[in-house]
């Protein structure tokens, strides 16, 4: 008998690892396809109620100018920030701690912030838009939302503890991210825009204060902050007059802002006329799109919004407002504690900060409790930018609640067939 010998052609190992990949990406798409269930009615019921309060609030704040117009715009922003929801959710929950496309995003977004500081559009006295075919996009409100992403994932690496002496070099891990977070603070700085800055930097700070850092040094912190704050109050106050005469920008809203009457014809004017709006609305205001102090707020529909609301639907209108926007905050801060992956935790904690701190910004400006510094009232105020970027922390937030939602059923789906397996 012939000796009959079988060739087999091996199959190339890099096809069928690229199939197995493909297949793997394939399986995951469909796995968070299916947990679109398993979000947070609450947390979007919470979100519905600010959304159709913006859209009130733009529509009245904007009277005189095209009403329905802008609230066309601040309808397609929420629109397009339902589709980040959307989208987001789609994502591999390994790719929000991925340092690769960690660094690639903030570089793109650094990118961006450079454009806008060089080459971009000029309002309110900073260089921070890109016009994009009639629609301006503001890049640092996106920044805003990578520093915290980009702090928890720097957090998560400074926790490990694995050995440091095995680890290859921490410059993709560590520097390099923060080289780009500084470069993308300076182009804003140089924009100017000193409020979104002090707001970022506040808000890369905190996670590192409650997750990282001891006590000690915490105490130091906040010691140093306040003294701060208290030789910032001083120098203003003894140094107004000098600070508005100066022709700074900055210099003049840190001079007007402790006695803003003083200066009611120059750089206190907003304020004072945000004191009028919220003194004629009373405890139940004049009537939506009655107000009339909101034509002489250059800002009414963006920075002042809330005083527009003061003034047309009085302090019980501004209460529920606030405590919406409260109520959001601390639902967030329960979420975070109820996380079980420490990534998951660090990062709603941090957007909890920052929504908190824009809105006490914003509130504190237009009050003069602070300086005015631009910023927005979250998912109130008119902003493309801005509503998209809030947006997109809930379509976060929802997609980490999903994933711990998948874990626990994976872990009890376990323990069901751990025990069966045992009788």
């Amino acid at each position: 008998m012939e000796n009959k010998v079988l060739y087999i052609t091996p199959k190339p190992r890099g096809l069928d690892s690229k199939a197995k990949k493909q297949e793997g990406f394939i399986t995951t798409f469909k796995k968070n396809f299916d947990l679109y269930g398993k979000g947070d009615k609450l947390l979007m019921l919470i979100v519905a109620v600010l959304l159709l309060f913006s859209l009130l609030a733009v529509f009245s704040s904007t009277m005189s100018q095209d009403p329905l117009g802008m609230v066309k715009k601040q309808g397609l922003s929420m629109l397009i920030g339902f589709c980040m929801i959307l989208l987001v959710r789609l994502v591999p929950d390994e790719w929000f701690t991925n340092i690769f496309l960690l660094n690639v995003l903030n570089f793109l977004t650094m990118v961006l912030i450079f454009y806008a500081t060089y080459f971009g559009q000029e309002g309110g006295g900073a260089s921070s838009w890109i016009n994009v075919y009639g629609y301006n996009f503001q890049p640092s409100e996106l920044f805003k939302v990578m520093v915290v992403l980009t702090c928890s994932r720097l957090i998560i690496y400074f926790k490990r503890t694995y050995l440091i002496a095995l680890e290859k070099s921490s410059f993709w891990n560590v520097k390099f991210p923060f080289i780009l977070m500084v470069l993308s603070g300076f182009f804003i700085f140089k924009q100017p825009d000193y409020g979104t800055l002090a707001l970022i930097i506040f808000c890369a700070y905190s996670p590192f204060m409650i997750f990282y850092l001891s006590k000690k040094k915490n105490l130091l912190s906040i010691v140093s902050f306040m003294t701060f704050l208290i030789a910032l109050y001083f120098f203003s106050k003894y140094f107004a007059d000098d600070f508005v005469a100066s022709g700074s920008h900055l210099f003049e809203r840190l001079g007007s802002f402790i006695d803003p009457f003083k200066y009611q014809h120059g750089t206190g004017y907003q304020v004072i006329q945000s004191y009028k709006a919220i003194a004629n609305g009373g405890l139940f205001g004049v009537g939506l799109g009655q107000g009339v102090v909101k034509e002489m707020l250059p800002a009414a529909h963006t920075d002042f919004v809330l005083s527009v609301i003061a003034e047309e639907t009085g302090l019980l209108g501004v209460t529920v407002v606030i405590l919406t926007l409260l109520g959001l905050v601390f639902y967030l801060l329960r979420t975070a504690g109820m996380m079980s992956k420490l990534f998951h935790r660090i990062c709603i904690t941090g957007f909890a900060i920052l929504l908190f701190t824009q809105t006490f910004v914003n509130i504190g400006g237009l009050t003069s409790l602070i300086p005015l510094t631009g910023v927005t009232l979250p998912f109130i105020s008119y902003g493309g930018t801005s509503m998209v970027a809030n947006l997109l922390m809930i379509g976060i937030v929802q997609k980490f609640i999903s994933e711990e939602a998948r874990m626990k059923q994976t872990t009890s789906l376990s323990k069901v067939s751990n025990l069966k397996g045992g009788r």
